[in-house]
C-alpha cells in the first residue's frame, strides 16, 4: 500500500489511521460527493495525501485540482495519479499563491473556519464544502467576527464528533 510506504517518511496521516484508512479517509472523503456537481470546478486546500480530492476524482469528479505546497507530498501524489491513471491537476504551490478563481473549496484537514474563509473570499468560491471536527462550533463563532456567509451543518457519517461545513456567500464585514 502506497499510503502505509510513504507515510513513514512523510507525514501523511497519523500512523494510528493507517489501518483503518479506507474508513478514516476513504469513505470520510467520499461523504461530501452528495454536495458536489461531477463537472464542478474544485480545489482541495491542503490535499496531503489526497484526502478528500484525490478520492472524488477516482469516483468520477473531472475538474479537480489538489493544491499541496509540500514538494514531498506533492510527489506522492504524482506517484498515485500516474498508478492509477486519475484524471486530477497537481498543483504545487501554496494556496495563498492562488491566483485562478472560481473554484469550490474543499478541505479536510487544513485550518480553522477563518482561514479557509479567507481563502474562499480571496478565490471568489461559490462554495466550500469543509470537514470539520468538534470545535466547529467555535471556529464558526470566530469566523462570524470578520465575514458573514451562509452555511449549513451536516452530521458526519464516518465520525460521531465531525460535520461538513456547507458554505456560500461570503462577504467580508
Amino acid at each position: 500500500m502506497l499510503l502505509k510506504k510513504w507515510n513513514k517518511s512523510i507525514n501523511l496521516v497519523q500512523e494510528k489511521t493507517i489501518d483503518v484508512a479506507f474508513n478514516r479517509h476513504v469513505a470520510d472523503s467520499l461523504q461530501i460527493s452528495d454536495f458536489l456537481e461531477k463537472n464542478e470546478k474544485i480545489i482541495d486546500i491542503g490535499s496531503g495525501a489526497g484526502f478528500p480530492g484525490m478520492v472524488l476524482a477516482l469516483n468520477g469528479f473531472s475538474n479537480i485540482t489538489l493544491c499541496e505546497k509540500s514538494f514531498k507530498k506533492s510527489i506522492f501524489l504524482t506517484l498515485v495519479k500516474n498508478k492509477l491513471g486519475v484524471n486530477v491537476k497537481i498543483s504545487n504551490i501554496n494556496i495563498y499563491n492562488v491566483l485562478e478563481k472560481g473554484y469550490t473549496c474543499i478541505s479536510r484537514a487544513f485550518g480553522s473556519v477563518l482561514q479557509l474563509l479567507d481563502i474562499m473570499y480571496r478565490l471568489e468560491s461559490p462554495k466550500g464544502i469543509l470537514h470539520k471536527g468538534e470545535n466547529y462550533f467555535q471556529e464558526l463563532s470566530e469566523a462570524k467576527k470578520s465575514f458573514n456567509f451562509d452555511y449549513q451543518i451536516t452530521n458526519s457519517t464516518t465520525n460521531k464528533q465531525s460535520v461538513i461545513l456547507i458554505i456560500r456567500n461570503i462577504r467580508r464585514i
